[in-house]
């Protein structure tokens, strides 16, 4: 290979390295309850809207980064600096209180990290509101089996997660892709339906998106074990940005 053709394979190289995108994950709430339709602008453009979740991912280059979060009322401005072959989490939470700003944490993490954990809580019942306190929530090879409440509690890494919710008498559910937070937590709350008569045969289990359970907020892991209980079992929709 000539001279010249080494180099055109360095600059090329270099430029890949350069053009490599890792993942940011934003999650926008207000007070408890998630914040949809917030617009996020990455260096003038736009990597999406919230989602009914309060959450939005996407690619974003390595390095220093300009996020703005932008609203027909507002437009706020914040720095990130995003590490090459690590993902981004960055969670604002904007307050009711008057005078109060918004809470704002960034970190990234490495996508094999264990030591960055989340909460996954909530509570199971059957078709008619009923607790469930024989079901079992299985996710990432740990398992929680509900209370008498029908109340579960599951400390996992943070990361992207399908929950396997399992009850005798009631079909299996999985919840697809469920997104854990570090330091943060979610409440899925799931009504499993009765197992139909075994001559109907064995349906295929439903496979969910999270639309179709309840996420109730985000919270700190080292919250007592009565506040985690509450938010498994308080209801807290989302707010639509265009209502505030």
């Amino acid at each position: 290979m000539s001279f010249y053709a080494r180099w055109i394979v360095i600059f090329w190289s270099l430029g890949v390295a350069v053009a490599q995108a890792e993942q940011l994950h934003v999650q926008i709430f207000y007070d408890d309850a998630p914040l949809k339709g917030v617009e996020v602008v990455v260096d003038g453009a736009p990597l999406g809207t919230t989602n009914a979740r309060g959450l939005l991912s996407g690619d974003v280059q390595a390095g220093a980064r300009n996020i703005q979060l932008v609203d027909d009322q507002f437009a706020l401005p914040l720095d990130i600096d995003m590490i090459s072959g690590e993902e981004g989490e960055l969670a604002i939470t904007f307050t009711s209180a008057e005078g109060d700003g918004p809470e704002i944490s960034f970190d990234t993490f490495a996508s094999d990290e264990q030591g960055s954990l989340g909460v996954l809580v909530g509570r199971i019942t059957d078709s008619s509101g009923a607790p469930l306190s024989s079901a079992r929530v299985a996710v990432n090879g740990g398992v929680s089996l509900a209370d008498v409440d029908g109340v579960y509690s599951l400390e996992v890494p943070r990361g992207l997660y399908d929950v396997r919710i399992t009850a005798p008498g009631y079909d299996t559910t999985t919840v697809k892709a469920v997104r854990v937070l570090a330091g943060s937590g979610v409440s899925l709350a799931v009504a499993l339906a009765e197992t139909a008569a075994e001559s109907l045969g064995e349906a295929e289990a439903p496979q969910l998106t999270l639309e179709e359970v309840v996420v109730t907020g985000v919270f700190k892991v080292e919250d007592s074990a009565g506040a985690v209980k509450r938010y498994a079992t308080t209801i807290v929709n989302a707010i639509d940005v265009e209502m505030l």
